[in-house]
């Protein structure tokens, strides 16, 4: 398993889909997760913070939780979203489609050690 925190690279303006499909362009990777506080969008209304969980594996599937928070807060008065690829719904918008992408782009993680640093990602 692999960590990658990604507010450091949203401060610099990353890519950060560009960065999660070369992470699952990497050989041996069995399947790629985004976990934190995203905007969730409920219908057509503006996105809210939520909490959200979404599993993404080589073959296109997916899964998604999402909860809506308040204040920063867990909102107690809406349930939790749950989707899934092969319960017919389609993908949410600006998650997903990282393997197809590192295939397409022959994205591919590298990784290298410079003296006196920790590992560097490019």
């Amino acid at each position: 398993m692999e960590q990658h925190d990604l507010p450091p690279l949203v401060a610099q303006k990353a890519d950060i889909h560009r960065f999660i499909a070369a992470v699952a362009g990497q050989e041996g990777m069995e399947a790629v997760a985004v976990v934190g506080t995203l905007g969730v969008r409920k219908g057509r209304g503006e996105p809210q913070p939520g909490l959200v969980v979404f599993i993404e594996w080589p073959d296109g599937a997916w899964w998604l939780w999402a909860r809506p928070l308040r204040d920063r807060a867990i909102r107690d008065d809406l349930p939790p979203e749950i989707r899934a690829a092969w319960d017919g719904w389609p993908r949410p918008s600006g998650l997903g489609g990282f393997w197809t992408r590192a295939r397409v782009e022959g994205l591919r993680l590298q990784r290298e050690t410079v003296d006196g640093a920790d590992e560097l990602v490019n």
